[in-house]
């Protein structure tokens, strides 16, 4: 039959599989993702020539969507995160940069909140 060894063996080896699978996973799910930004980014290099070259450019809902949602990401980073593209420094610097910008993002937060709760009460 089998043995303790046997067993143990098994058992490592079916937790390196299910690593294995999840690893897999992980990686699929990545590159998936990587290739959703690149058709984004792609599309977004198309809409500014035509817009260079042109004036205007014909866009689909999704297109619109995708560019309001990459400006308003863009514009996320520069006010919350300005020194991030460049950082280069050690780990607590990167603690004090995202406390930083988590402080600030919390303190807009309030004040939306405050304003919004006048406005409503108006």
């Amino acid at each position: 039959m089998f043995s303790n060894s046997s067993e143990y063996d098994l058992r490592v080896f079916l937790c390196s599989y299910q690593d294995a699978l999840h690893c897999l996973k992980q990686s699929a799910d990545k590159s998936t993702l990587r290739k959703n930004y690149e058709n984004i980014a792609n599309r977004l290099t198309i809409y500014v020539k035509q817009k260079k070259m042109f004036g205007e450019a014909n866009l689909s809902k999704n297109e619109e969507r995708d560019i309001l949602a990459f400006q308003y990401t863009h514009y996320i980073f520069l006010k919350y995160l300005p020194d991030f593209d460049n950082f280069k420094g050690n780990y607590d610097q990167l603690k004090t940069i995202l406390n930083n910008s988590f402080n600030s993002l919390s303190s807009d937060f309030q004040q939306y909140s405050q304003s919004s709760q006048q406005q409503q009460t108006q």
